[in-house]
């Protein structure tokens, strides 16, 4: 554990940052084993993939496996639900890419050898997971000696925590190696035939000048033109591809009833505060009644008259050591602040030291660790040289290289015990301090001027919604959702009520958030996809609010209904119709037209100018993103009016007047070589698409989490 403990204090290592690596493709795991299913389908069911039913023990068992490891190398033994989703996504995913991915791997024999694995662990030039992990992130150099000291500790003990991180690094080396091979495979597989090389030449090669004119939809009023059911079906019907929803969401209405301290809370917590504070003057053991009695634990810090609120600090700056001042309300809280102590010490403080660590968690290595520093603090004290003891002795390297050099660093830099013994040392000064660390033989080189600062102790009573309130408030959420059990109703309740209604739409079934509602809403979530379309809500429990919600529109995975995408329908039929009595009225006016310009005059319109237009250009001045009216004029004759072209925003006739091409390279080897680079860019992730679409996945963590 000791060098557990160095890796995340010295070597940077949390194992977010191992979790979030970029691993050139796809981050898999080794369980794969499993897939030929131990459990049959069912209720346990978290997944099915390419047809093989998951078992959710199996996603639990990598959910656990990568929180321990996150506990093991942040120091953290409870997690916060961020993190918790962090992870359960990742062991999501790796589980989704394991059986993906793995039968490729089988079918073309892929795998890590135990002496590759040996020599990305331990050989010249480690794999890049290695080497993050064990740099200096001062110096930013590679720290072999750590990676050895870490693998015979592995040795040692190969049972150990620090055994399970090995076995993680190496699992995540291999996962990696083999996606690199089969990534490599396909990209060299990759080659653009000369048939596509040709067509890219001539999309970019070709470049045209023409003139234009358009009629613009906007012209004709949306009234002037008559849609059927039948138009909107039959469009529907032969534009279905359009509409296809890749994923199932649903759309969300509601009102929040926010939990937030009545004045009978406030007038609570202030009749409280008034309460506690003679008792709080007379205290003699004020850190203890602080801590016993405070919603905040008591901070023992040292703070500049600037460093306080303004009241507060130019009363307690001014006045004699155990006065009270306050009730004072901040920050939706009542408060009482005492002056505790005053203090005359240094704004900054020069130092270095010498740290020496525990190589493990028993008392004989603590006592180990606290005999070498006191050793050395004698060493010094005798004349040794400080710089050359902390460049061989100090377990942290980053200030090692530097003769043990911390530099100026301001009061409250520092872990508590070093700081306290930096700012009440001298100047000169030795002294062996000990910190959750390990023990640092620190030495006083130079302080900055001293100025007064005091210790503040502060009392504090939030104001918080008391059970009451949360009743009070949770009956009247159930009040309006029972007696607003339609979606008519619910709207006119909250115009009666005048409430605010918000809107959360395009909800995932796997969600975690919703703008507006900082507390993970799940719940809510869930109660989307278990309800039908204008189903109202229960109240529901948000933490700091009930929600009371409308289902306002439902949409499955596959192809949108016409009755959810109808006003898209609407828009694009409209534009269709627009389209034909423009089209009709541009060809009235080429009758006797002998050139753009005598066209536009009869259309009342003028005549706008492209050049060096080539088909994969992007837009086009004056008209925009028009790609039909662009691929048509790179492919036109010169000198002659062309049909009317309906694009994204009108009506276009064009007349192409120049027409360019670059001469092509033997073979189109220039359109080989971007397409070829375009191609293998592309290919880790097309690729690894395309098998996922093929799977098939059915996503049922929503049932669990």
């Amino acid at each position: 554990m000791a060098t557990l403990e160095k890796i995340r204090n010295k070597a940077g290592v949390l194992i977010a940052g191992v979790i979030g690596l970029a691993l050139l493709a796809f981050i898999l795991g080794d369980l794969l084993d499993s897939r030929k299913s131990l459990f049959t389908g069912g209720k346990n069911d978290v997944a099915k993939i390419a047809g093989k039913s998951i078992p959710v023990q199996l996603l639990e068992q990598k959910i656990n496996d990568l929180t321990e490891i996150y506990k093991m190398n942040s120091g953290q033994s409870n997690l916060d639900e961020t993190m918790t989703d962090n992870i359960r996504e990742q062991a999501w995913q790796q589980l989704v890419n394991e059986y993906v991915m793995t039968k490729e791997f089988d079918k073309l024999g892929l795998a890590v050898s135990p002496e590759e694995l040996f020599d990305q662990m331990e050989g010249a030039n480690p794999h890049q997971i290695v080497r993050q992990i064990f740099t200096n992130p001062q110096t930013g150099e590679f720290n072999k000696a750590l990676l050895m000291q870490f693998l015979k500790g592995t040795n040692d003990n190969p049972t150990g925590d620090q055994m399970k991180f090995r076995l993680y690094i190496e699992n995540e080396i291999k996962n990696d190696r083999v996606n690199t091979k089969y990534n490599t495979l396909i990209r060299k597989g990759l080659s653009a035939p000369t048939f596509l090389a040709k067509n890219d030449y001539n999309e970019t090669s070709k470049k045209v000048d023409f003139s234009y004119v358009s009629q613009r939809y906007n012209s004709i009023p949306d009234n002037a033109v008559k849609i059927t059911d039948a138009d909107l079906k039959n469009y529907y019907s032969e534009h279905k591809y359009l509409y296809e929803i890749p994923n199932a969401s649903r759309d969300v209405e509601y009102v929040s009833f926010d939990i937030v301290p009545s004045k009978e809370d406030q007038a609570a917590a202030a009749t409280w505060i008034n309460k506690i504070k003679p008792d709080f003057a007379a205290a003699t053991e004020v850190e203890q009644f602080v801590n016993s009695n405070s919603d905040v634990p008591y901070a023992d810090k040292n703070y500049k008259q600037s460093q306080l609120p303004d009241s507060l600090g130019s009363t307690l700056f001014n006045a004699s050591v155990g006065t009270v001042y306050g009730p004072y309300l901040e920050n939706g809280s009542f408060k009482l602040a005492r002056l505790y102590k005053v203090v005359t010490i240094a704004d900054s403080v020069k130092a270095r030291h010498i740290l020496i660590a525990p190589k493990g968690q028993a008392k004989a290595d603590t006592d180990k660790a606290k005999s070498i520093a006191d050793s050395l603090k004698n060493l010094i004290d005798k004349g040794a040289d400080f710089a050359a003891l902390a460049n061989q002795y100090s377990d942290d390297k980053g200030s090692a290289v530097k003769g043990g050099d911390l530099g100026w660093f301001q009061d409250g830099a520092m872990v508590k015990p070093f700081n306290d013994a930096a700012f009440e040392g001298k100047k000169g000064e030795t002294k062996v301090v000990e910190t959750r660390y390990g023990y640092h033989i620190l030495q006083v080189e130079d302080k900055g001027a001293e100025s007064k600062k005091v210790k503040v102790a502060i009392i504090e009573r939030k104001v918080e919604a008391s059970s009451q309130t949360y009743q009070q408030i949770y009956a009247t959420s159930m009040k309006f959702a029972s007696e607003n059990r339609s979606y008519d109703k619910f709207n006119a309740a909250i115009a009666k009520q005048k409430l605010v209604k918000k809107v959360a739409p395009s909800l995932g079934e796997n969600d975690k958030t919703i703008a507006g509602i900082e507390q993970q809403p799940r719940q809510l979530i869930k109660w989307a996809y278990k309800s039908k379309k204008s189903d109202i809500s229960e109240p529901i429990d948000l933490g700091n609010r009930y929600v009371v919600a409308a289902l306002t529109e439902v949409r499955e995975k596959g192809i949108a209904s016409l009755e959810q995408v109808k006003n898209e329908v609407e828009v694009a039929v409209r534009r269709q119709k627009k389209a034909e009595k423009l089209a009709e009225i541009i060809n009235k006016a080429k009758t006797g037209a002998t050139s753009i310009q005598d066209l536009a005059l009869k259309l009342n319109t003028q005549v706008e100018m492209a050049n060096d237009i080539s088909f994969s250009s992007y837009s086009l001045p004056s008209a925009g993103i028009e790609p039909k009216l662009i691929a048509y004029a790179t492919n036109y004759a010169k000198n002659k009016l062309s049909e009317p072209i309906d694009g994204n925003n009108g009506v276009f006739v064009v007349f192409v007047t120049r027409e360019t091409q670059t001469p092509a390279v033997k073979g189109y080897a220039d359109s080989k070589m971007r397409l070829n680079y375009t191609f293998q860019a592309r290919a880790s992730y097309d690729c690894y698409a395309a098998l996922r679409k093929l799977a098939n996945i059915e996503d049922k963590r929503s049932i669990f989490y």
